[in-house]
């Protein structure tokens, strides 16, 4: 998941990825292939492939903001609060902000 941090988080292709990465760990784990899903991260002890590309992402963007250089702070802080849908770093926070809250509760 190299990279992660970078996707888009409403694109669609991370569901896909996340369908493909449960079925390598039901194979490399020799599960059934009816094996739920929900039981994958818990025997793997890992969070679900979606929830952990959200929190690469926001690791990614709260490190952008504090960062010690001046230009990258300014860059990621305008992207986050006017960049908006303009960037990956301000599409990335304002979905982490709203979407995902609503997808844990």
């Amino acid at each position: 998941m190299y990279g992660c941090e970078l996707w888009l988080l409403s694109n669609k292709s991370i569901d896909e990825f996340a369908v493909a990465w449960r079925r390598a760990v039901r194979r490399v784990l020799c599960l059934p292939s009816g094996t739920h899903c929900n039981l994958l991260p818990l025997l793997n002890e890992s969070l679900p492939v979606y929830l952990d590309v959200c929190k690469r992402s926001a690791r990614f963007i709260l490190s952008c903001l504090k960062s010690k250089s001046k230009v990258l702070r300014s860059v990621a802080s305008f992207s986050a609060l006017f960049g908006r849908h303009e960037s990956i770093i301000g599409s990335n926070a304002i979905f982490l902000l709203f979407t995902v809250q609503l997808k844990l509760f």
